[in-house]
């Protein structure tokens, strides 16, 4: 899991967001509504990648908090691409709010 280190909110494991919903964050613009999918191989958890709409449309995901257990799982979540970080605290504030 990636770490970022952020001046407001110090070091943490940092969320996996589609570029949009980074760049989102990262320029204190308003937020869409984010998609969160997870991914399991058998009992094991691969990872949460959030999407915003565009992307969420393109991968197939129509419902947010989407889990992918099937065996086609892990090609599924290796193929979004252009993903980034950001802090989770800064992540979770632009959820939960209109404008930064």
């Amino acid at each position: 899991m990636p770490y970022v280190l952020c001046q407001r909110h110090g070091t943490h494991a940092a969320p996996l967001l589609c570029s949009h919903l980074c760049n989102a964050v990262t320029n204190r613009e308003p937020l869409p509504e984010a998609f969160c999918v997870e991914a399991w191989y058998h009992a094991y958890p691969l990872g949460v990648r959030y999407l915003c709409p565009g992307c969420a449309q393109i991968m197939g995901v129509a419902t947010n908090r989407t889990v992918w257990r099937d065996e086609d799982a892990m090609d599924r979540l290796t193929d979004l691409r252009d993903l980034g970080t950001v802090c989770p605290r800064c992540f979770d504030e632009a959820q939960q709010s209109e404008t930064l």
